[in-house]
């Protein structure tokens, strides 16, 4: 069942009622595919990098999917997370992502520059803190509270030698949501494997097609 926007539940489009047979709409659906846009993505794990891709205190790399842009950040704390949108007008403060287009995987180091808003130049550090606003003066103390000038987090997780990205604060961990699957990885040291090459590409097809 699938939430509506009123708070009730509807039946899945194309229910899958043999589990080895895929009914055949849900790679070409539009009302299908939107039910994923809307339901799915923003509550699953996603795998958005690989750890070694940002090996030192500053390194981040973008990921995007679906419409969303997250900078992974390393830290001092360890790997954090940041919608990639100005506070004050959301435009991308790094990797010059396009809303809605997919990009390989930008990246840089931060540790010495922060990040800076091309459009008027706010600065936020590693951390997602503000660090700089333009025209300071301009502003009222209330709309320079941390809350609305800082970065705006997103939740993540280590797992596996990646990081996870999930844009659901309430959703199960990681390991929880795979199940004895993360078990079984685990016994293999899977966290321990590194990987040597990768190979991205945009495909004029839905993302199940891909898998």
């Amino acid at each position: 069942m699938l939430k509506s926007a009123d708070g009730g539940l509807r039946t899945v489009p194309y229910p899958m009622d043999d589990p080895e047979r895929v009914p055949v709409q849900r790679y070409f659906d539009e009302e299908f595919y939107q039910a994923e846009l809307d339901h799915l993505w923003p509550h699953v794990w996603q795998m958005a990098c690989r750890l070694e891709q940002i090996p030192e205190i500053g390194d981040w790399i973008e990921y995007t999917n679906v419409g969303n842009s997250i900078l992974l950040v390393r830290t001092r704390d360890g790997v954090k997370a940041w919608h990639n949108a100005c506070r004050h007008r959301g435009v991308p403060i790094a990797g010059g992502t396009t809303i809605g287009s997919s990009h390989a995987n930008a990246h840089g180091n931060c540790a010495k520059t922060g990040f800076v808003c091309p459009f008027h130049g706010w600065r936020w550090n590693m951390d997602g803190e503000n660090t700089l606003v333009y025209g300071k003066h301009l502003f009222s103390e209330r709309q320079l509270e941390d809350g609305d000038i800082n970065l705006i987090s997103c939740r993540v997780e280590e797992w596996g030698g990646c990081a996870w990205i999930n844009l659901d604060d309430d959703a199960p961990s990681v390991k929880e949501s795979l199940g004895p699957v993360a078990d079984r990885l685990d016994a293999h040291l899977v966290g321990n494997l590194r990987a040597e090459w990768h190979y991205g590409t945009v495909l004029p097809a839905n993302w199940k097609i891909a898998m």
